[in-house]
């Protein structure tokens, strides 16, 4: 069996870190460069040998425990300096990192701690309450001032070699449960030789939760060239403007985005004067012609590239500069064989639509005590004579004319939201927990700028609260990967076979109620009728109620950044998330931004007797301008809804 195209392998790699560990790239770069700025995190900077010393200390620390070779540990904390030493100190005393993000769900998390059997746990920062840590051994905080204490120069460590796990990724899984991802040393060694070469520094934003593979992208790759890694605080990344005046004022290159936050961008005017020059890499979905033409327009002094990857391969295994004429996910990257096959695993030809494989040293050696998971999509490589796996990626594509990647959709039920690797049948298995819901089925629907999960549900005898089964799921499930919209039915459509009609179901428009909009006052100030417009034209809906939660109507941070983005250009307020995931109602929201207004010098909207003034919706406007121009915002981050808006080169 051969392959069609001769192109279907990117160039081979002769790395000459082949047989290195993950930690042993960054004590090299110490050696060649020590007095390099390693890290930046908001106004501190720390050098190659200074971040080497934190890190070693932490590998003391954990050898002083009883430390082993191969003991998975969770490193629970947002992106900091105490983290990245962590992460560091566990590959150099021998162990595996398990990234554990304190902003998911506990349900969540405790699947991640029972599936993985982590017993070592890392703290960073403040623990919440909540975090269920009750399965594990020895929970260790970790912070400058406690590993001031430690030995940087104590016995040798022990022996690690590249075959031993260096992360454990999660994503999404089936019946409601997480995959872990193991990957080895060798493997994001090989992942990291793919994109540049020696002494290539890569000039970008460190922004991707380390609950992602894209972190391989924007953290440990820059910090194995030579860096330097600027990580960006919370409440930069939360705001598209905030984030384009960081990548100025840090002189970064290059941004990674998905395509809905590459939209939202396109959309602010000081944002893309802001990112000027600046290359922009995207992932996590498929672009249209009509944003990369939307691009050209708006940016046409930068550069756009297409990035594709999975946890399964480490990150990145395609990429390539597009423009209207090539929206595809490109080429192979170096030392990365991509194969289109069908069902017998015979390739297909130029414009056939097959299964997407990989093989390559960047592979993960399989899925945490899921062996038969492992065996299904990592195979033994038919199509090599020396050996080696091919992974079946689950997408469908097929090959343009000039040998590029062109991904057509799932063969299995994943799909990407905003970037965030989601398996509709675990969040199917989530509501059907809940004792109000018989039966669910999730879709993907277009909307817009971005994609969102609809849930369609067949009650269990009872009326459904949409707004206690939207907390239900995000107590259990990353905000992503909740539905943005609920529908009731009585039964579904079946096909002759007795299975799901889900093409009918998707043709199926029955939305809950979301609150009781009867009791809500007709009569609105001119700040929430302004509020309510922004509203429908973001979430592309009816009028809501002045009680209606945002983010029960079908809102998520993504949304909720481009209300603040057109409240603040429109209203002359400064309203940040946190605020508004505080007030997310309509009336909340407007009483922020009078009482913003106030303290600026602005007036409030009442009736003259001092109470609310009933306005017409054709008159509603809000300090300087119009309500007519939508101004688009956000970016990748976790927000305090638990939402995964991660964005880097190869999240999935």
């Amino acid at each position: 069996m051969t392959s069609s195209l001769p192109d279907s392998g990117g160039a081979r790699v002769v790395d000459p870190n082949a047989g290195a560990c993950l930690h042993d790239l960054f004590s090299r770069q110490v050696e060649d460069t020590p007095d390099a700025i390693a890290l930046v995190c908001d106004d501190a900077r720390c050098t190659y040998a200074a971040l080497d010393r934190w890190a070693t200390r932490c590998a003391r620390m954990l050898h002083a425990q009883g430390f082993s070779v191969g003991t998975l540990v969770g490193l629970c904390g947002h992106r900091s300096l105490p983290v990245v030493a962590g992460l560091l100190g566990v590959l150099k005393a021998g162990g595996c990192y398990v990234p554990i993000d304190p902003d998911y769900p506990p349900d969540r998390i405790r699947d991640m701690l029972r599936i993985s059997g982590i017993r070592v746990m890392l703290t960073v920062g403040r623990v919440p309450a909540t975090l269920p840590l009750d399965g594990v051994d020895r929970i260790l905080p970790l912070d400058l001032e406690s590993l001031q204490h430690e030995d940087a120069n104590a016995v040798p460590l022990p022996c690690v070699t590249p075959d031993h796990l260096a992360a454990i990724i999660f994503t999404s899984g089936s019946q409601g449960l997480p995959k872990g991802v193991a990957l080895s040393h060798s493997a994001i060694v090989a992942r990291i030789a793919t994109v540049g070469g020696p002494g290539v520094r890569y000039l970008t934003a460190q922004k991707a939760s380390l609950s992602v593979v894209a972190h391989v992208g924007d953290l440990l790759m820059p910090l194995a060239r030579g860096g330097p890694v600027v990580m960006l605080p919370d409440a930069v990344v939360k705001n598209i403007v905030t984030l384009a005046r960081s990548v100025r004022r840090h002189g970064l290159t290059q941004l990674l985005v998905v395509p809905s936050h590459l939209h939202a961008i396109l959309e602010n005017a000081e944002a893309v004067r802001l990112l000027d020059g600046v290359r922009i890499i995207l992932s996590g979905e498929g672009a249209t012609p009509a944003l990369i033409e939307r691009f050209e327009e708006r940016l046409p002094g930068c550069r756009l590239l297409n990035a594709y990857g999975l946890s399964e391969t480490s990150g990145g295994i395609a990429s390539e500069e597009i423009d209207t004429t090539s929206p595809t996910a490109g080429r192979a990257l170096p030392g990365t064989v991509l194969r289109i096959l069908d069902e017998h695993l015979t390739a297909v030809g130029v414009g056939l639509v097959g299964e997407l494989w990989v093989s390559g040293r960047q592979m993960a050696q399989g899925y945490v005590a899921r062996p038969g998971l492992t065996a299904e999509r990592f195979i033994a490589d038919p199509f090599s004579p020396c050996g080696g796996r091919l992974y079946r990626t689950g997408d469908l594509a097929r090959w343009s004319a000039d040998g590029r990647i062109e991904i057509i959709g799932r063969a299995d039920r994943e799909v990407k939201v905003r970037g965030f690797r989601v398996n509709l049948g675990d969040v199917e298995a989530v509501l059907e927990q809940h004792a109000s819901i018989a039966r669910a089925v999730v879709l993907l629907e277009a909307g817009g700028d971005s994609s969102f999960l609809r849930a369609i549900i067949v009650p269990a005898g009872r009326d459904v609260d949409p707004g206690a089964l939207h907390t239900f799921l995000l107590e259990a499930l990353p905000g992503p990967m909740v539905p943005s919209r609920f529908d009731v039915v009585k039964e579904f459509p079946l096909l002759p076979n007795g299975k799901v009609d889900r093409r009918a179901l998707a043709s199926t428009h029955t939305e809950m109620a979301t609150t009781d909009r009867q009791a809500t006052a007709p009569e609105r100030t001119v700040t929430e009728a302004a509020i309510v417009d922004i509203w429908c034209d973001v979430l592309r809906t009816r009028a809501f109620g002045a009680s209606d939660d945002f983010f029960v109507v079908g809102g998520d941070s993504l949304r909720a950044m481009r209300v603040l983005t057109r409240v603040g250009d429109e209203c002359d307020v400064d309203i940040t998330i946190d605020e508004f995931f505080a007030n997310p109602t309509v009336r909340g929201l407007a009483e922020l931004v009078d009482r913003e207004r106030g303290k600026n010098g602005g007036a409030a909207a009442t009736r003259e007797n001092g109470t609310a003034a009933p306005v017409r919706a054709d008159e509603a406007h809000c300090g300087r301008t119009g309500l007519s121009e939508a101004h688009g915002v956000g970016d990748q981050l976790l927000g305090q809804r638990g939402e995964v808006l991660g964005g880097g080169l190869e999240q999935a």
